[in-house]
């Protein structure tokens, strides 16, 4: 059953627009909520302003009648306190005719009532008087009773004040719809623009999976986004190198594999024809193409180690001065026969590291041949052995011709000469190099290649002191 796959766009739609859309109902609901107890208790503490005016001039009343007889007997009714909003009114409630000519509402509404100086029941709503906002009356500066008003919760319904706030609830609802319509559009937009460079990504990608390196991806923005494209166009020019580079390693390995067996071929087909006699010379030449075809194979077979990290290392621990040392008295008499002479200084004892000797050794003997091969003869070969700090220090310095400065950064490159118009069967296969360096760096040190003071070639060897 094939899984139901969701575009980014739909994601990153739907996120953006239900961030939008909870944070609109969160408001909404929140405003709708507060405001309409805010309202109720604005319109509470507007009345209960109001009713102490009333309480007043309920005072002034007492004052002018010497009794409320005529308000507790219902001869004016108590429920005329809902006309005190009017201030104008509210200040004639002190006038006994304009007491006696306010209109009388139906009982159920009266919502006030009095109490003695002890709090006790005289007239109105028979309410508890905690559910009651109480206020004295007073007269001569003394209180004459106390005249309460059941609270606005208590209090049926207003609907001049229910019809506002469906007016308001409605213009909120108005309001979220028109907001949400913009937060769509806008929550488009911002994804649209956010997945535009990974469309672009995207496009580039699936070139570069047709092995198209030619691409290159620009976002005019300083983002994360913009750090991926940056990182994107490095892979795509890294891979891109590195086809260059796999196309001219295959292309030269076939050139140095095709050479010693056309050599191998030709002489055995010579013999064949009888054009060459299988003779000494002839052997020898056949030999020696097997053994040059032989090392170049061994060393492909490093150099594939290397790189694949299979390079397995039999580390011990050695003193690596003692171990060079040994190396350079062997190989004296072969560096004599191209009069090459040694100069060996070493002024630290007990150089302990841990190496793989059989590769460390091939390293150096790389270096040696290399020495043979391309020093000016007779010259001298400068050894040093010191201690660096955390690391040993092996240097080989010859005597010249050396290489110039634009071949050293690439004198570890596989299948490199500096002299490419130099025979295979002289310069070698250009790997020896890259070898060395795959192995040194596998001991966790570094080799490096400088202009050397004696005129010739510096290459120093770098690897960690035993802890």
């Amino acid at each position: 059953m094939k899984k139901l796959k969701f575009k980014l766009f739909y994601k990153f739609f739907g996120i953006i627009f239900l961030s939008i859309l909870l944070s609109l109902l969160t408001a909404a609901v929140t405003i709708g909520y507060f405001g309409k107890k805010n309202f109720h208790r604005y319109l509470e503490k507007t009345k209960v302003k109001e009713f102490s005016t009333l309480a007043v001039n309920i005072g002034k009343y007492y004052e002018a009648h010497g009794s409320l007889e005529k308000l507790i007997s219902k001869e004016v009714p108590l429920h005329i306190a809902f006309m005190a909003g009017d201030r104008e009114m509210a200040k004639d409630l002190g006038s006994p005719d304009a007491m006696e000519a306010m209109p009388r509402f139906p009982k159920e509404h009266e919502v006030f009532t009095f109490y003695d100086t002890d709090m006790r029941y005289l007239a109105g709503g028979q309410y508890p008087p905690e559910d009651m906002h109480i206020f004295p009356v007073v007269a001569d500066n003394k209180p004459v009773a106390y005249f309460g008003v059941l609270k606005f919760r208590k209090l049926p319904p207003n609907p001049f004040a229910e019809k506002f706030l469906e007016s308001q609830i409605y213009l909120l609802m108005i309001t979220t719809l028109i907001v949400m319509v913009l937060a769509t559009l806008t929550a488009l937009w911002l994804t649209r623009n956010m997945l535009a460079p990974l469309r672009e990504l995207n496009i580039a990608t699936r070139r570069v999976a047709e092995r198209d390196f030619d691409v290159d991806v620009e976002i005019g923005s300083n983002d994360e986004l913009a750090d991926l494209a940056d990182n994107f166009n490095v892979m795509t020019n890294t891979l891109k190198e590195y086809e260059l580079s796999q196309a001219r390693w295959i292309s030269d390995i076939s050139h140095e594999l095709r050479t010693p067996l056309s050599v191998i071929l030709g002489s055995i087909e010579a013999i064949q024809d009888g054009v060459r006699k299988p003779d000494f010379e002839t052997i020898e030449s056949v030999y020696q193409n097997t053994i040059r075809m032989k090392r170049l194979v061994n060393e492909l077979h490093d150099i594939t180690l290397a790189e694949s990290g299979v390079m397995h290392l039999q580390k011990v621990s050695v003193d690596i001065a003692h171990e060079l040392a040994s190396l350079l008295d062997f190989y004296e008499v072969r560096l004599a026969e191209f009069r090459f002479s040694i100069s060996f200084e070493s002024y630290d004892e007990d150089i302990m590291v841990q190496v793989d000797l059989v590769r460390l050794n091939q390293v150096f003997i790389n270096i040696l041949e290399n020495a043979i091969k391309y020093a000016k003869s007779p010259g001298v070969l400068y050894v040093q052995c010191v201690v660096d700090g955390d690391d040993v220090l092996i240097s080989f310095e010859d005597t010249g011709p050396g290489v110039s400065e634009e071949h050293l950064p690439r004198l570890f490159d596989r299948l490199y000469r500096v002299d490419s118009s130099r025979s295979r069967a002289t310069g070698g296969s250009g790997l020896g190099l890259s070898i060395c360096k795959y192995i040194i760096e596998n001991h966790g040190g570094s080799v490096s290649a400088c202009k050397g003071k004696k005129g010739g070639l510096r290459l120093e060897i770098r690897l960690p002191l035993e802890k």
